[in-house]
């Protein structure tokens, strides 16, 4: 189905035109309109030569007209497309938005908990490398009180640690 563009409708211009993902169809349509006067255009011409011509059967060409500008401008296909997804009864086109804000706030949610997820994770990984790196130093400062003979007891007693913790530490500096 190919449809015109009715030069006389706001509402479809900016429906079109007014979003971002469509900025480089209106840049495509405003460059093809500065570079060449409509009025000096022959739109009768079956090649379709310039961006000019195309744009023109968009909106005042005939169905056969549309579909050959659709089939070499990906513009113009996207701008068709839009045009036929409009077309839809007011029923259709609410359903339509509906089910397309549905998968919006679903994908919205998914980033927010994947966000969240990702910033507890890190948060996690964060205290664990704290606590490592604590655990790593203090090991490192009761070897070095062993290496200086430190009795066992003032070991604990600076440090915090169990009997056994220094044992396994003494131990794993023997080896």
């Amino acid at each position: 189905m190919t449809n015109k563009l009715p030069l006389t409708s706001d509402y479809v211009f900016k429906r079109i035109f007014g979003q971002e993902e469509n900025k480089s169809a209106l840049k495509d349509f405003l460059e093809s309109i500065l570079d060449v006067k409509i009025y000096g255009v022959e739109i009768n011409n079956p090649e379709i030569h310039t961006k000019i011509e195309q744009w023109l059967w968009l909106f005042i060409g005939s169905e056969e007209q549309v579909k050959k500008a659709s089939k070499v401008n990906k513009e113009i296909r996207k701008i068709n497309k839009k045009l036929a997804s409009m077309s839809l009864s007011n029923e259709e086109r609410n359903n339509y938005e509906f089910r397309l804000k549905a998968i919006r706030d679903e994908a919205d949610a998914l980033d927010y908990m994947t966000r969240k997820r990702f910033e507890q994770g890190l948060e996690k990984g964060i205290v664990q490398g704290i606590e490592k790196g604590q655990q790593q130093k203090t090991k490192e400062i009761v070897k070095r009180m062993l290496d200086k003979n430190t009795k066992i007891e003032d070991i604990i007693e600076f440090t915090g640690l169990t009997k056994e913790e220094v044992e396994e530490i003494k131990n794993e500096q023997q080896i």
